[in-house]
């Protein structure tokens, strides 16, 4: 199985750090990247859609100098196409973030500091998060090529029509 990438965006050098060396013991992830700030971020997930390898995973802080993680997501989802906008797991010390975290369609919310059995609970969820997507989005263009075709021929010759 190819590895989900994962980027980490915290501007505090010891909290990159932490969820980078948290990550790469994960056989399931491939570590794409680590920013220090919200524009930087958005440079690499959007270079990376366009290369064809996009982001699955952030690990995102929410308060950060120039650009917070509320207006990365915003940014995203406005810029990226749908199918590869990242599943995005907040990482702050601030529990006030919370609500707004979820109501801006977060998988998770890690509130620092963190033990490495919650981040590996919020892992497992956004890996599973992430292949349910993939399939949904696999079936839905599967779905497409097949509603291209009209009919499919029978044995017999004649012709029914594709469901």
């Amino acid at each position: 199985m190819q590895g989900k990438r994962a980027l980490v965006v915290d501007d505090e050098k010891p909290g990159r750090e932490r969820l980078r060396r948290l990550l790469i013991r994960d056989a399931r992830v491939m570590l794409a990247g680590c920013c220090a700030g919200g524009n930087e971020a958005l440079d690499l997930v959007r270079s990376a859609a366009a290369a064809g390898n996009p982001i699955h995973l952030m690990f995102l802080d929410v308060q950060m100098p120039e650009v917070d993680g509320f207006a990365v997501v915003s940014a995203l989802v406005e810029h990226v196409p749908v199918e590869t906008m990242p599943a995005v797991v907040f990482v702050t010390a601030h529990d006030e973030y919370a609500l707004r975290a979820f109501e801006a369609h977060a998988l998770d919310y890690l509130l620092k500091p963190f033990s490495d059995e919650r981040f590996q609970a919020a892992l497992d969820r956004a890996i599973r998060h992430v292949k349910a997507g993939h399939a949904q989005h696999v079936m839905t263009r599967m779905q497409a090529l097949l509603g291209g075709v009209a009919t499919t021929p029978l044995r017999d010759g004649t012709s029914s029509e594709a469901t």
